[in-house]
């Protein structure tokens, strides 16, 4: 790597810390908004190698984000049950 931390935008450095993460292939991948800081076209990226990850490794992703839409769509790709806060009360998601 030829740039300093302070050099990258917050983006890349999400996408440096995503890879860091996936070095040792974990079991078990604890993403706290992974694609937050990302481009559309990116933040899609992102969602399909977790989805891979997820079916090939079988890794299990705990996914913390606030964008319920894309959440939504993010479980309805890999069929899984995923539940949200909604108005106090636990729930499947909604598409």
């Amino acid at each position: 790597m030829r740039s300093f931390p302070y050099q990258l935008t917050e983006g890349e450095c999400q996408k440096v810390m995503i890879a860091i993460a996936l070095a040792n292939q974990p079991r078990l991948l604890i993403a706290d908004e992974p694609t937050n800081a990302m481009e559309p076209t990116t933040q899609a990226q992102i969602i399909r190698l977790l989805t891979r990850l997820n079916q090939n490794n079988n890794t299990t992703i705990l996914l913390i984000s606030h964008d319920l839409q894309m959440l939504s769509k993010w479980a309805d790709k890999i069929k899984r049950h995923v539940l949200r806060a909604d108005g106090g009360e636990w729930g499947p998601a909604k598409s």
